[in-house]
């Protein structure tokens, strides 16, 4: 039986209110010549634990990697953002910048940081 993220942690959601959560999720998928994916199960799959950590009040922060050194997820995050608004991408890899975005987000908010490798 496959299992995914939903199966293992979505009954445990309520336990977050108001906290921050750092999820690594798997995104990284083929890409067209623009960074748009080929392929999008994989990050579909991912919606049920951003919606309920979201509806529970969690402030979320993602991260996630896509290809080689340099390949810019925001192609992937817009993909997400079609389906679920409440998410924002974090431009850059400025640690200042991405510190004072997280304390500034408010419960409910999911912060997707940009590629990390």
């Amino acid at each position: 039986m496959k299992r995914s993220v939903n199966d293992i942690f979505i009954k445990d959601v309520s336990a977050y209110k108001g906290k921050r959560v750092l999820v690594r999720l798997d995104w990284n998928v083929a890409t067209d010549d623009n960074g748009n994916p080929l392929e999008t199960e994989r990050i579909t799959r991912t919606f049920t634990l951003l919606e309920n950590l979201s509806q529970s009040g969690a402030i979320t922060i993602v991260m996630s990697h896509l290809g080689e050194k340099g390949a810019s997820l925001l192609p992937i995050i817009n993909f997400v953002k079609e389906k679920l608004p409440f998410v924002t991408a974090v431009e850059g890899h400025d640690f200042d910048v991405i510190k004072t975005l997280v304390e500034k987000a408010a419960p409910g908010d999911v912060l997707v940081l940009e590629n990390i490798r």
